[in-house]
């Protein structure tokens, strides 16, 4: 098997709206931290695979379908091609989501090419190489779902669920020098708040950069199923450099105990899958809504009414959207060897990632969210009767209907894991 890397800035060249945070002031007023797409290429008997770390929020999944299309041009299928947003939440905005700051027609472009550029740079430098994965604990998520009086809050919960386990691969070329990590960890990037403008790749960034200067060759992070776990420290640019030195450290463990992967084919897969959507409420039901809203003052609005306004206008304005019944995805998993890497285009909960791993390697599975695009968040079946914003609120951001229940077992039905 051989391998190649590629890193391209993907900062942007002027002001931008930031995404990640609603009611956030808008544009950008500069930045911190350049962002980069970073990608690794692999190549075994004719077989090509790519994997891409981008420090966005994530893709929508018609430019995942235009990166394909460029792709395909240069042998990638797509089964073989991973494209991971880090869930920053100090980058440009990038997918459509509402409230959550406008993207731009030219960054976008901007983004496109970095990354189809990034690939193609990747797969000229191909070494001959070895993978060695392990896997160590890492302490800087936490459950972000506390339960209240009032229904769950977003708030710190040390007791409930997370997915403790950090995995690591190391690529290396045959004289032992190292061409590339790779790590997966399931925490939100959110150490700075919605109060940042400055671009960032947040707590991930700070790791990658501090891994690839510490001669752990290019660093990839894919982000995990954070959709119930922020960083147990946050705030401020202190805390992101804490954080990125407590998963350095965990990264450190794991290819202090890393095994080689067995000598074996590189190949991708895809799972078709529909999932359910639940039943908006009826186009009176929504107008209503609309009348109560519009009977405020605009500064007595709070952000939830704003929010409501656009999204019930959107509902009952295009049907073909917001009255469907499912919604086809494609889950889907990188075997490298014993190295195993599934993917899930949605924010997922840390539940999800357990499963997964659960089904396949110990200690040698990583299970990236947020790639190849992202449907919003997918909660575990049991969230439904807990509530809170993942299930009653998110949905309204990110799309027109929220996903049933249900989803939770036909996802992890296609890895095998219900």
């Amino acid at each position: 098997m051989k391998a190649g890397t590629a890193k391209i800035a993907i900062t942007p060249e002027g002001v931008v709206d930031l995404s990640g945070f609603g009611a956030r002031e808008q544009p950008s007023v500069g930045v911190h931290d350049d962002i980069f797409a970073r990608c690794v290429a692999l190549e075994q008997d004719g077989r090509k695979l790519a994997i891409c770390s981008l420090e966005i929020l994530g893709l929508d999944f018609e430019q995942v379908d235009w990166l394909r299309g460029e792709l395909a041009q240069d042998g990638y299928r797509p089964e073989n091609l991973l494209f991971c947003g880090t869930h920053t939440h100090g980058g440009p905005a990038v997918q459509s989501l509402r409230l959550c700051g406008t993207a731009s027609p030219a960054y976008e472009k901007q983004l496109l090419k970095a990354i189809v550029k990034a690939v193609r740079e990747a797969g000229k430098q191909m070494k001959e190489c070895r993978v060695n994965v392990g896997a160590a604990p890492c302490a800087l998520g936490v459950n972000r779902r506390k339960p209240g009086v009032t229904g769950t809050q977003l708030e710190p919960n040390p007791g409930g669920d997370t997915d403790p386990e950090l995995v690591a691969a190391q690529i290396r070329s045959f004289n032992g020098e190292p061409i590339a990590t790779i790590f997966n960890y399931a925490c939100h990037a959110v150490i700075l708040g919605g109060d940042n403008r400055l671009v960032t790749g947040d707590w991930p960034g700070a790791a990658m950069e501090k891994l690839q200067s510490d001669g752990f060759g290019l660093t990839l992070f894919l982000q995990g199923c954070c959709g119930d776990v922020n960083p147990v420290i946050r705030g401020t640019w202190e805390h992101r450099e804490k954080a990125a030195e407590m998963a350095v450290a965990a990264v450190r463990e794991a290819l202090e105990h890393a095994s080689d992967a067995a000598e074996g084919g590189a190949a991708g897969a895809m799972y078709p899958v529909s999932l359910p959507l639940l039943p908006n409420p009826s186009d009176e039901e929504l107008r209503a809504r609309l009348d109560e809203i519009n009977a405020l003052a605009p500064d007595q609005r709070g952000f939830a009414e704003w929010r409501d306004l656009i999204w019930c206008a959107d509902v009952i304005n295009a049907p073909e959207k917001s009255r469907r019944t499912e919604l086809p995805i494609a889950t889907g998993e990188l075997r490298i060897g014993d190295l195993v890497i599934a993917w899930l285009p949605a924010e997922a909960f840390s539940a999800y990632s357990r499963a997964i791993k659960a089904a396949r390697t110990p200690g040698k599975t990583m299970v990236a969210a947020y790639t190849n695009g992202n449907i919003g968040y997918l909660p575990t079946a049991a969230a439904y009767s807990e509530g809170g914003y993942e299930v009653h609120d998110a949905y309204r951001y990110y799309a027109y209907q929220m996903i049933a229940p249900e989803s939770e077992d036909l996802v992890l039905e296609t890895f095998g894991a219900a």
